[in-house]
């Protein structure tokens, strides 16, 4: 499996989706690995660390997003991330739905009506013909 690492681009999360010890744990297991540039310089974690895990460093975050089979991220994704997911890409990720019903709704999101927050973690929630779990 091809595994992406983009950089958080949600204003202030510096958090990165793998560290360099994740990455070399999942390389030993013959997965790709996929992280872009710099995505964990701001918790301490060089470009090399992650080229000494066993990954590749890739600049562009749609470059992650085309050839990764999975997708790991800390946050959901943003406005700008969303044309990126397609049918075919896995992204796991925390989504926090509650704090954004409006947008939620306006990026044509189909969740379950009447659910209660508590309910939402661990669902399904399909976008455009992509499916995002929680």
């Amino acid at each position: 499996m091809i595994i992406g690492v983009p950089k958080e681009v949600k204003n202030n999360e510096y958090r990165v989706g793998l560290t360099p010890e994740s990455s070399m744990a999942l390389c030993k297991e013959g997965h790709e690995v996929l992280i872009q540039s710099d995505a964990g310089s701001s918790i301490g974690f060089s470009n090399q660390d992650y080229i000494d895990s066993g990954a590749k460093i890739i600049d562009e975050a749609e470059e992650v997003f085309d050839k990764s089979n999975l997708i790991i991220k800390v946050k959901e994704p943003i406005e700008q991330e969303l044309e990126y997911l397609r049918e075919d890409l896995t992204l796991f990720t925390y989504l926090h739905l509650a704090g954004k019903r409006k947008v939620v709704t306006s990026n044509e999101v189909e969740i379950l009506k009447n659910m209660r927050e508590e309910e939402w973690v661990g669902k399904a929630i399909k976008y455009k013909n992509s499916v995002l779990v929680s």
